[in-house]
């Protein structure tokens, strides 16, 4: 085999490895976590984690001045607290009530994600959310469904679907409030993960060029 036949079969299976790194990454399975304690026990603490198919989360609170707020958890999901008291559920909503404009922080910690959907509890009619990544601010929406009692749950698909690791989940204006039940995530290849992938095919190719021109010499000998 001609070397320049070699070099071809190179291009070929490093082509190869590259189609099957997005394949891979296009089959990526969705992840949903539950942000609730499965209880009809809520409960407040400055930050609640999870884990789920290895990707790790943590969530905690903040209001629009930067100060870190405690997180409101209940089996609806997660809110941000504004006086610590378990039994004010409508105050542990993340609200947009005078002067709070509250953000809940949802921050993966080994991973960089893609946020498919939210589903919300606890809404009333023409409650709003905007939803920040990284610090930016991504989209702002109504949220579906809604009713006057405060009590209905929603889920909202996001089109495109934003990529990152810290994602903020805050208010339009200070009519707006709603906790936070369900996020569903797929975890992002990290870029390592691919070039380490199509390396190791290049490396099986090296190793068939080494293989073939040893071959060669044995026979010339």
């Amino acid at each position: 085999m001609t070397t320049l036949s070699l070099l071809q079969k190179i291009s070929v299976l490093a082509a190869t490895s590259a189609i099957a790194v997005m394949a891979t990454t296009g089959k990526a399975s969705a992840t949903t976590f539950y942000l609730g304690n499965g209880l009809n026990l809520p409960q407040i603490s400055s930050s609640f984690s999870y884990s789920e198919d290895g990707i790790s989360l943590v969530a905690t609170g903040t209001q629009n001045s930067g100060a870190s707020r405690n997180v409101y958890q209940s089996i609806l999901g997660l809110g941000v607290a504004n006086n610590n008291n378990i039994l004010n559920v409508g105050g542990n909503q993340i609200d947009g009530g005078t002067g709070l404009g509250e953000t809940l922080k949802l921050t993966f910690t080994n991973t960089a994600v893609k946020l498919l959907s939210a589903t919300f509890s606890r809404v009333g009619s023409n409650d709003s959310f905007k939803l920040l990544v990284d610090g930016n601010q991504f989209i702002a929406a109504d949220i579906p469904g809604g009713n006057f009692l405060d009590l209905d749950i929603s889920k909202f698909t996001f089109s495109p679907s934003p990529t990152g690791t810290v994602f903020g989940f805050t208010v339009t204006d200070g009519n707006d409030d709603y906790l936070v039940k369900y996020v569903e995530v797929e975890a992002v290849p990290e870029p390592a993960s691919v070039l380490g992938l199509l390396a190791f095919g290049a490396m099986g190719a090296g190793s068939m060029i080494k293989r073939k021109q040893q071959q060669k010499a044995m026979v010339k000998a």
